[in-house]
């Protein structure tokens, strides 16, 4: 049994190396930017706790502080770990975000190779998703580290939740471990990351009882992935909050509510058709 698990795994690895590949070939050309005048200044070009590299106070300041109104530790230590390796110039920055884009499309093949049993499919669909323009915001911006970054440990969350299935062993600890890190990174997206592991559950592992039955038993037992999702997201609220930062174009959270349905909808639209 674990010769055959390793020799699906073989397979499946060789056609998600090739879209990780090819994602990093496209991005290639970011390498060769410099930093954008919004939001790169603050988070890195002017932040000294981050150009001056890994160090105990830079690694405080990453987690008692809510910097640009962000408390957000593990994406403040990226950019540290940056600095240390690559130095303060912007190339480094660049060459990180491009290749956790690349890990991040290899792992999204590999999970649809698992998903569909299809590579073919799984591969037409990870490329269209490493390829299309949405993606070049999230690349291309330093400051915008927050969705590749955040994104990995999403992707390997669902990676360890679709191997462990119901097993309550280091699979599901690995899983919301993830989900922890990714919190860390940019937690208000990740907040529905458990909704999501009840969708896995309907298609395509199929754990979904459609008369309601199970529906109790699967909400319960992703506790170790609720406690992660609500509690750090409420904590990074609290401490966003707490700080001097005010957003002065931020309409009142009702106006904000009544946006959504227009944002989706304007979202859905560039995915189809980016312009």
């Amino acid at each position: 049994m674990k010769w055959t698990h390793l020799s699906a795994g073989c397979r499946q690895a060789g056609p998600a190396l090739a879209v990780a590949v090819l994602a990093l070939v496209l991005f290639v050309p970011v390498l060769q930017f410099g930093f954008a005048g919004f939001d790169d200044t603050s988070y890195v070009e002017s932040n000294p706790q981050v150009r001056h590299g890994l160090s105990p106070a830079a690694l405080r300041w990453a987690w008692i502080t809510a910097h640009a109104g962000y408390w957000a530790p593990v994406l403040w230590m990226s950019y540290q770990a940056d600095a240390s390796l690559w130095g303060p110039d912007p190339g480094g920055f660049h060459l990180t975000n491009a290749g956790l884009h690349a890990l991040n499309a290899g792992l999204l093949c590999w999970l649809l190779q698992r998903w569909t049993k299809s590579p073919g499919l799984a591969v037409g669909l990870a490329l269209l998703w490493a390829v299309h323009p949405l993606r070049v915001e999230s690349v291309a911006w330093i400051a915008e580290r927050k969705g590749v970054l955040s994104g990995l440990f999403f992707l390997l969350c669902l990676h360890f939740y679709t191997a462990g299935g119901e097993s309550r062993g280091w699979k599901q600890a690995a899983g919301a471990s993830s989900l922890m890190l990714g919190m860390w990174v940019k937690p208000g997206v990740l907040l529905a990351t458990p909704f999501v592991l009840l969708l896995l559950d309907v298609w395509p592992l199929r754990r979904f009882d459609w008369s309601g039955r199970t529906a109790g038993r699967l909400i319960r037992e992703k506790w170790a992935y609720w406690l992660p999702a609500l509690g750090f997201g409420f904590l990074a609220w609290r401490i966003t909050r707490a700080v001097d930062y005010v957003r002065v174009d931020m309409p009142p959270v009702v106006a904000r509510l009544l946006l959504v349905p227009g944002n989706y909808l304007a979202y859905l639209r560039q995915t189809a058709w980016p312009a």
